[in-house]
Order: structure tokens, then sequence, then C-alpha cells
């Protein structure tokens, strides 16, 4: 007997598609909400995923994980909605403020955290004391005008270590890209990006 999938893409079966939609609907509403936490923003997200799955059924593997292959596609509609919306930063300081919580709530993002926050360590261990604590003043927001006044540096120089700092950091992210949660990382550099 043919399975859903099966059904939708070789006989573009309307009662597959419905059964796959409403068997997964509800636990790709929960892992999105998760993330976005805007219950309108998850409709919209999840609608689309589910009409591309339509229009994408022949091209689909049927021997394919659905399960997977839905909540991966889930995972990066989800950066495509915070990089439209241009609320990344925001999601990185609620990852960030909540971290504990948040990898206990999407396990699955546990070993890029982890990847990520070695990192910075490592990278921020290689930087001078000036660039070190204009970097971690600039993550706390503080303006560049009291960091340059604090440290009693020029305006100028502090940005620069930003950038420099931040081009580093970026740097070794990309280089660990393979190994990490593609659109977290995206998120992460989008957000060091800002701090400038």
């Amino acid at each position: 007997m043919k399975h859903s999938l099966q059904l939708l893409i070789e006989e573009d079966s309307q009662a597959a598609y419905s059964k796959i939609f409403n068997t997964y609907w509800d636990s790709l509403c929960q892992h999105t909400y998760k993330r976005v936490r805007d219950m309108d923003a998850v409709e919209d997200i999840l609608q689309e995923l589910f009409v591309q799955l339509w229009e994408r059924r022949k091209s689909l593997d049927k021997d394919m994980d659905l399960q997977k292959y839905l909540f991966g596609a889930a995972r990066y509609k989800v950066f495509d909605y915070f990089h439209r919306s241009q609320k990344h930063a925001v999601l990185f300081e609620s990852l960030s403020e909540n971290l504990h919580q948040f990898v206990q709530d999407n396990p699955d993002n546990l070993e890029t955290y982890l990847a990520l926050e070695r990192i910075v360590d490592e990278e921020l261990a290689k930087m001078s004391a000036n660039m070190r604590e204009v970097v971690l003043l600039r993550w706390q927001a503080y303006p560049i005008s009291k960091i340059a006044d604090k440290l009693n540096l020029s305006e100028q120089t502090v940005k620069n270590n930003i950038h420099e700092a931040n081009k580093r950091i970026r740097k070794k992210v990309l280089e660990a890209g393979d190994n990490l949660d593609v659109a977290f990382m995206l998120v992460f550099i989008s957000y060091l990006s800002e701090k400038v």
C-alpha cells in the first residue's frame, strides 16, 4: 500500500496532501512558535511551506524522510522571516537572554550554540585587551561614544576594533559551517554585522 507522500507525488492526491497537512501541522506549529513567538507569523510561514509542498510535489523524492524535510524547511522559513522583517537581532538577543531555556526547548540546536560559544570565546582570547574590551562593551549595548570615553580611544578606533573583531568571528563561524545549524549561524552573523 502506498503511503501519503507517494500518493501525493505520483497521483496528485489531495486526500494524501490533507493527511500530510493534518499529521504535521500541530507539531510544526509548536516547533515554529518556539522560534518566532508570533502565531500570525507562524501561520503565514507554515501556509507558505505547505503551498510550496503542493507546488513542488512532482520534484520530491518519494523515499525521503518527510518529517525531516518539513521541519528543515520550517527552520529555513523562520530564518527568511527574520531576515525579511529585520527582526533577527531581536531573535538573537532573546536567545542569548534565555539560552538555557531555549536549548532545553530546542535540543536539536544545542550543538550549534555550544560550538558558537566556543568560537566566540576562542576569538575573544586571541584579541588584544583593548579590542576585547571594546567588543564586550558594544555587545552590552554601550554606544560607541561612551566606549571611546571609557577606554580613552577615538570613536574611529572603537569602530575599527568592532569591525575587525566581528570580521574574525564571522570568518571562524563560516569555517565551522558544515557542522552547525545554518539558519542560526546566519542569524548570528547578521547580528554581528549590526553591532558595528
